[in-house]
């Protein structure tokens, strides 16, 4: 029997990206969407340009989606509302992983989706950049998980787009599954990466999913969004530094 928790978070979350879809009118094409599955939880690891990619990846599936978003974003208020509907505060210096994993466990117990950026930032460059820690941390609590809740699938997901100033037009998302969680073991779609995984496994864990992001995901979103993969580049980190640069520069 379904709870009445859920049964609300549903209403909301529908409601919500009922009136988004008609306040956006969503014009993209989206691909390789029989990828996700049916009734398994799953896991979004998304190219992240712009903020309509959340109601994009909503789109994905008629099922609910859970988003890891950061602590901050919009205030108490509206970060009230997002959680009411199974959404994730993340702090970005790691101070409340324990409220994550509450949230991410929620989420696969009650078979909804969760969508991870991995690089934690809107990226408007040429240039996918690598994942940071916290990303590999909770990549590796959910597989974890799949040892209690059963199969937990991850799903690359990378998008295309012709930009004209801030506009995007010409967009295509594409959706591939890189890996399926079973009884707390990872399993890549790649069998050749698979024993890259379990060596770097046999080092350590988080030598393991380091690869696992960095080595694996990071270059198939980077592919599939039609950008160059910088594996020793974090694009949040330097275009901080390049915004810093350019207000720290005289004036001429």
């Amino acid at each position: 029997m379904v709870s009445t928790g859920v049964l609300t978070a549903n209403a909301i979350y529908y409601a919500g990206k009922a009136f988004l879809n008609t306040f956006l009118r969503p014009s993209y094409k989206a691909a390789g969407k029989d990828a996700l599955p049916e009734k398994d939880p799953f896991v979004l690891l998304g190219f992240h340009d712009h903020w309509v990619n959340i109601p994009e990846d909503a789109n994905l599936t008629g099922r609910r989606v859970c988003f890891i978003h950061k602590y901050e974003l919009l205030g108490p208020f509206f970060r009230q509302i997002l959680y009411s509907i199974g959404s994730i505060p993340l702090k970005r210096d790691g101070s409340n992983m324990h409220d994550a994993y509450s949230g991410l466990e929620r989420a696969v117990k009650e078979g909804a989706g969760v969508a991870i950026y991995p690089e934690g930032t809107r990226n408007l460059t040429n240039v996918v950049g690598k994942a940071g820690a916290l990303a590999n941390t909770l990549a590796q609590y959910l597989v974890s998980l799949s040892s209690i809740y059963g199969a937990i699938h991850f799903i690359g997901v990378g998008r295309s787009a012709s930009w004209e100033g801030n506009k995007r037009k010409d967009v295509t998302i594409k959706c591939e599954e890189l890996a399926v969680a079973t009884n707390g073991k990872l399993l890549l779609t790649d069998k050749g990466e698979q024993d890259t995984f379990e060596k770097k496994l046999a080092i350590g864990s988080r030598e393991a999913f380091d690869f696992f992001l960095n080595g694996y995901v990071m270059p198939v979103i980077a592919s599939l969004s039609t950008k160059q993969y910088n594996p020793s580049a974090n694009t949040f980190v330097r275009n901080m530094i390049r915004k810093r640069r350019l207000t720290a520069s005289p004036q001429k």
